[in-house]
């Protein structure tokens, strides 16, 4: 996530140009990363873009594998 200087719908666009899954929230921009990408490369590439960045914050979801579907006999 992060918190841009001006309207985070300005900042996007140029967000999306190397970052697909670019989506504004609550005043905010939301970044999501593929596998090569770091949290990093979006403070870089903000940097060289000259998007001014007030706050950032990383949110990491872990993907568990899918559980079984276990069946139970009701009585």
């Amino acid at each position: 996530m992060l918190v841009v200087e001006g309207p985070p719908r300005l900042a996007a666009p140029i967000l999306a140009e190397r970052f697909p899954h670019v989506r504004c929230a609550a005043g905010s921009l939301l970044v999501g990363l593929e596998r090569r990408e770091t949290p990093e490369s979006v403070l870089a590439y903000c940097r060289e873009r000259r998007i001014g960045v007030l706050a950032s914050c990383v949110v990491s979801r872990s993907v568990a594998a899918p559980q079984p579907v276990t069946q139970q006999e009701v009585r």
